[in-house]
């Protein structure tokens, strides 16, 4: 199968190289299932993986990626078989920068079926670490304001999402109109310019 793997560790990412002929994802075992992946997401984690620096540590050589999406195509012993032909997100400790991937049956949910497969693939770490973060820890409520900055990256636009979606009024800081304009089309109320170069 095709895949990027990382055969050495680097702050430049030298040691990440696409392979066209990686082994193949295992079949699945007990409680596993096999999944044909479609997208994957790239996140700091992976960085700092790639680096070293991740708390995380595969062998060499890994296939980097801890959040993708796909269709299980195979199902172990004790995985309901009806999930077999299912468009899933997948969370993993690596391995989404593949064509495929077995992995437990718990890694897998239901991927939001009004997502694209390139929205559905971010879903794990950035939508899901916004609500921990602004709903279960943060118990942030309607009416309440927010402000976001970094919005204008992955974890930044879903916590202006997740913000707006439980009636907060957002405000979005980022450091270009690119992404404020992006903020905006998330639902941001509010943008704020930051200038990087403006003094403390």
């Amino acid at each position: 199968m095709k895949a990027w793997v990382c055969h050495h560790l680097s702050e430049d990412r030298s040691g990440l190289r696409f392979e066209a002929a990686w082994p193949d994802a295992p079949p699945p075992g007990a409680g596993e299932v096999r999944v044909a992946l479609t997208a994957a997401a790239l996140n700091f984690p992976d960085l700092l993986m790639l680096s070293g620096g991740y708390q995380f540590k595969p062998a060499l050589p890994f296939v980097p990626g801890v959040e993708g999406v796909g269709v299980v195509t195979d199902t172990g012993a004790g995985v309901d078989p009806a999930l077999a032909g299912r468009r899933v997100v997948v969370g993993a400790r690596s391995g989404c920068l593949a064509e495929a991937i077995t992995l437990g049956a718990e890694s897998v949910r239901p991927a939001p079926e009004t997502c694209s497969d390139a929205e559905a693939a971010a879903y794990v770490v950035g939508a899901l670490t916004a609500w921990v973060g602004l709903a279960a820890r943060g118990r942030l409520g309607r009416g309440e304001a927010l402000l976001v900055t970094g919005a204008g990256g992955g974890m930044g636009l879903a916590a202006v999402a997740m913000g707006k979606a439980l009636g907060a009024h957002v405000i979005a800081a980022a450091s270009d109109a690119r992404k404020l304009a992006a903020a905006r089309e998330a639902g941001a109320d509010e943008t704020l310019l930051v200038e990087r170069a403006a003094p403390d």
